[in-house]
């Protein structure tokens, strides 16, 4: 009789782990929400583009020179967490490349 109440109880403390740990999920999961907004002109994309990701700093400063005049900016990605909004990349059109040019926050 003894081991079904510790069982029996047992079983209550793991429902209650359980509730808990949904509970705890589910709040976090709510608290890491986020939006993701794009725009892209893919008219202006070429037939047969090549495409560069750039990392901040060097990679960018040497398309910005190297495509000095050149890039015109065809899209850019948005991310609104926590009712703040930062761009997360810009995407550039320039010659036969897509540049896209990542943000210094992520």
């Amino acid at each position: 009789m003894e081991i079904d109440q510790i069982n029996s109880a047992a079983g209550k403390q793991n429902e209650e782990e359980i509730d808990s740990d949904a509970e705890l999920e589910a709040k976090e999961s709510k608290e890491q929400k986020f939006e993701v907004n794009h725009e892209l002109n893919e008219a202006a994309i070429p037939d047969g583009a090549m495409v560069l990701v750039c990392n901040p700093g060097c990679a960018q400063a040497l398309t910005r020179i190297i495509f000095h005049g050149e890039m015109n900016e065809i899209g850019k990605v948005k991310v609104t967490y926590k009712e703040k909004t930062n761009d997360a990349l810009t995407v550039f059109q320039a010659q036969k490349f897509v540049l896209i040019h990542l943000d210094e926050s992520l």
